[in-house]
């Protein structure tokens, strides 16, 4: 099994981390694979003025200590706000219900941004993989924005057009809204839509996390029998029309209201070592292979607050 992380520089300062030594433990802890999201609005912040800087220490650190990366592109990235169109393109225009392909200035401008990516970071050898968008059709961000299917289409053409990476389309793998809510809404069918288009099929993996309900009630989602069996059922899915599965994300920090224990791994209610090493174990014996940690940031600020269990669990095992 290849334990991998998603690596965000802002979620590290955010924790008052040195990015820079936190990017140093990922060949320290024998990290086999990363996933960077290059955030379209932090590198082209004016229209054809591109800041690659911190994206290419990152890249150019990780291909030096052999390390695979998983370079996600688009408008939707990991970390909130989820959509990360500069400010120059009105973002206001395109985040509401879905992105339509319609939009011509939106299209050119995104695929220019494709292009000078791939052109730019095409002889790192370490880039192993692509990821385009981040769950694109789940509802996210503070206006609740989704890709529209047709732009998907048309992101994926152009890129096959420049690129011969695999590329990886993701999505929930355990349905927070429940099993039947999941088939009612259609969503099943759109994750089977990403199944047949992608090269690898991503499932983020969450099994409790507090969020607030349609109403604005605080809840506790966990995940149940039912909900894995759901995943079983997708990953099945994609194994007959021979597509790869990673967990692009396995929840392995906590998600929940009010105050957050750096210092106690087993304080948090919403999740602890033990329980993504349970994890770690029901989707090996599934046969993932590739699996990446969400939380890798906390970890890092828990061993700087004297609490290494998060490490000690989770990596060079």
């Amino acid at each position: 099994m290849k334990i991998g992380i998603t690596f965000d520089y802002e979620q590290c300062t955010n924790l008052g981390l040195d990015y820079k030594e936190a990017l140093n433990m990922t060949n320290k802890l024998e990290i086999k694979i990363v996933r960077i999201g290059l955030k379209w609005s932090k590198i082209e912040t004016k229209r054809g003025k591109y800041n690659w800087g911190i994206y290419d220490e990152i890249l150019n650190y990780l291909d030096k200590e052999n390390i695979e990366v998983v370079l996600c592109l688009g408008m939707k990235s990991p970390r909130w706000p989820e959509f990360f169109i500069p400010k120059w393109l009105e973002y206001r225009r395109f985040n509401g219900f879905r992105v339509l392909s319609s939009n011509d200035v939106l299209r050119s401008s995104l695929f220019e941004f494709f292009e000078r990516a791939i052109k730019r970071y095409s002889k790192l050898e370490n880039i192993k993989y692509l990821q385009i968008e981040n769950e694109p059709f789940l509802k996210a961000g503070p206006k609740k924005g989704k890709i529209g299917t047709m732009f998907l289409v048309e992101e994926l053409s152009f890129l096959r057009t420049i690129t011969n990476l695999p590329i990886i389309l993701n999505a929930q793998g355990l349905p927070t809204t429940g099993v039947l809510a999941e088939y009612l809404k259609g969503k099943n069918d759109y994750k089977k839509k990403l199944i047949e288009l992608c090269d690898i099929f991503g499932v983020n993996v969450y099994e409790k996390f507090e969020d607030k309900t349609f109403l604005g009630l605080q809840r506790t989602f966990r995940a149940g029998i039912f909900t894995w069996r759901y995943l079983g059922r997708l990953i099945d899915y994609a194994e007959t029309h021979k597509k790869s599965v990673f967990v692009t994300e396995l929840q392995a920090e906590p998600w929940q209201f009010g105050n957050v224990s750096l210092k106690d791994p087993y304080a948090n209610k919403t999740c602890n070592p033990k329980m993504v090493r349970n994890n770690l174990k029901k989707l090996e014996e599934v046969g993932i292979e590739s699996i990446l940690l969400w939380g890798f940031e906390f970890h890092i600020a828990c061993k700087r607050e004297g609490n290494d269990e998060w490490v000690r669990l989770l990596y060079n095992n």
